[in-house]
């Protein structure tokens, strides 16, 4: 463990001038998996600004693009793969899956017929987003989709890391686990300013997948890191897939050597499903360093102040979500060695098929451990819990005996520097308040469902019969199809007050449908979308709006299964920025109810 060292130079850099053209293939590469292991077929896909080539890439990861704000660019998505052997349907991935075992059917809804690439968290427009309806088809494809897409990006948005990553219909999962993912990032003079308190440009990005190997180590095993069906009724406790070593920018448990100094850590959470609760730790005497640890950005970009973290604390990270992060290695003058491990493991020990899912009880506001947590308690950290795979990411290796150019008074100046860059995207801070506020009143609360499997046999209500993705706006409600929520929420007020949403509340579904269930053919005709009903929720352009958000189940509705769970992913809005001012964690025995029967 710990071998490889961190991927570092391998990662191309590309600085885009404003309003430059590039373009990036999508193609079948070599990479190296593992230092000494080179594979000898195409092991991944990659995104590539260079021809085709045989050789061994050091690494699969897309090209990180910089750009400065204010100054758009376009870029030219090109899909160079090739059909399958019925000619109808894309090749799959080389990443031994998805698989066709008994139960997994419903894994993959739509035949793989294209790529498309999403610019995560982009202020953009809609036809650049990355539409999964909208796909890069195949070469010489016979469903008319075009092989490449220009699609202009405006970088008008505060300097933040993005990244970019596949966005296929139903086959995201298996196309990013190839290794479609790459980082984005805008930048304005904030940059400069951090990294002139740094002494330098002092940056690494660190982008955290987990994946399973091949027993050669020359691919991932897609289908081994799937969860096992139940051959009695063919259905599966999760659909999401966890993989049992985590790879950083590429490398299974690589090191780096640092010196001796501060520095800005960008890190990306590229994983499928996994959840991380990253804690720092001396491995010579098991001693907790994260106070080590200064968060001072998260997606949206640079937060108002920084918020330091507790010696024996964790940082939890969700798929998608990315931190900027100061880390402190001055001062340190006894310890050679630290490790970034991965607290979010208890549940292994419990055998648990769910463990690593995003919401699975991980406690994010310091709530006592109850024995469910995801995250070890501070009284089970020990050596041989850290033994597993699951628990390593990164090994730290310090050089010198000495510091490095540090400021005493680094953190207040960087909290200075926060202040002066907090307003943008139409959010304005307030100093006094050390809060964001939008600049002009809210113009509307909603109460949005998230239901991902609504399928019922018989049906509930006539429209929701749908075993995909639903997003449903709710309405105060009357009459006989009322949901029965376990809390109410204020949908009038433009100032709701503070405090738990905790009494229960009917209400009834105000739209429902996103697609059109009677429209989709079964099994799916390759080249075949299900057309889209009328837009769930209609924002008016230029205006605020309040959501509050509720992710019900990962499940089929009446599941009595006790580790249904809501979806791993966390929810976020596309082609706007946006703010979460406030969570509520779900409480044990909440259900949802309608027509008096009972849901978990």
């Amino acid at each position: 463990m710990y071998e490889d060292e961190l991927p570092l130079t391998s990662l191309k850099k590309i600085k885009l001038s404003n309003n430059q053209d590039i373009t990036i293939e999508i193609q079948k590469c070599r990479a190296r998996l593992k230092s000494g292991v080179d594979p000898a077929q195409p092991n991944v896909w990659c995104y590539r600004t260079y021809p085709a080539t045989t050789a061994v890439l050091n690494n699969y990861l897309g090209p990180i693009l910089n750009v400065q704000q204010g100054q758009p660019c376009k870029i030219n998505w090109v899909n160079t793969l090739s059909a399958d052997m019925s000619g109808d349907k894309q090749e799959l991935p080389p990443i031994n899956g998805p698989s066709s075992r008994p139960g997994m059917e419903g894994m993959m809804m739509n035949a793989p017929v294209g790529v498309v690439t999403h610019l995560h968290g982009a202020r953009i427009k809609h036809f650049s987003d990355g539409w999964p309806l909208d796909p890069i088809g195949f070469v010489n494809n016979p469903h008319g989709y075009p092989e490449n897409r220009q699609l202009p990006y405006p970088n008008d948005q505060r300097a933040t890391m993005l990244w970019y990553h596949d966005h296929a219909m139903d086959n995201t999962s298996p196309n990013v686990h190839a290794g479609l993912a790459g980082l984005y990032f805008i930048r304005d003079e904030s940059d400069t300013d951090i990294f002139d308190l740094l002494g330098g440009k002092y940056e690494i990005p660190l982008v955290l997948q987990d994946h399973v190997l091949t027993a050669d180590a020359t691919a991932f095993d897609y289908d081994a890191g799937l969860p096992a069906s139940d051959p009695a009724d063919q259905t599966t406790k999760r659909p999401e897939f966890l993989g049992d070593k985590i790879f950083v920018n590429g490398r299974v448990h690589p090191h780096c050597h640092l010196e001796r100094r501060v520095y800005r850590l960008r890190l990306l959470n590229g994983s499928n499903a996994r959840t991380y609760a990253l804690a720092l730790q001396n491995p010579d005497d098991s001693s907790w360093h994260t106070d080590r640890l200064t968060v001072i950005g998260t997606d949206g970009g640079l937060m108002t102040k920084s918020v330091h973290l507790a010696k024996d604390g964790y940082l939890v990270i969700a798929p998608s979500e990315r931190r900027d992060i100061l880390l402190d290695l001055t001062g340190l003058k006894n310890i050679s060695t630290l490790r970034l491990v991965n607290l979010a493991i208890a549940s292994l020990f419990r055998n648990d098929s769910v463990e690593g899912i995003f919401t699975y009880s991980l406690p994010r506001d310091g709530s006592p451990d109850d024995g469910s947590n995801s995250v070890l308690p501070k009284n089970s950290r020990t050596a041989a819990n850290f033994a597993l795979s699951q628990a390593n990411v990164l090994e730290f290796r310090l050089l010198f005996l000495f510091d490095r150019h540090k400021h005493s008074d680094l953190y207040e100046d960087v909290d200075e520097v926060l202040a002066n860059y907090a307003c943008g995207d139409g959010f304005t801070y307030n100093r006094n308040l050390n809060t964001l506020q939008a600049c002009m009143p809210v113009a509307r609360n909603r109460l949005v469902l998230l239901m991902n499997n609504a399928l019922q046999d018989p049906p509930v209500l006539p429209d929701i019969n749908w075993g995909h993705v639903q997003m449903w706006e709710m309405a105060d409600g009357v009459g006989s199809s009322n949901w029965d929520f376990p809390f109410a929420v204020d949908l009038t007020s433009s100032n709701p007050t503070a405090g738990s949403p905790v009494a229960s509340q009917q209400y009834k579904i105000a739209r429902s449908t996103f697609f059109d269930p009677g429209m989709m053919p079964m099994p799916p005709v390759p080249g075949h979308y299900p057309p889209l009903a009328q837009p769930t929720i209609r924002a008016k352009a230029g205006s605020y709006e309040r959501w509050y958000v509720a992710n019900i189940t990962n499940q089929p509705l009446g599941s009595a299964d006790p580790l249904a769970v809501p979806d791993m992913h966390p929810f976020h809005v596309h082609l706007v920025n946006f703010i979460v001012t406030r969570r509520w964690r779900q409480k044990s025995g909440w259900t949802l109810r309608i027509a008096k029967q009972k849901y978990i």
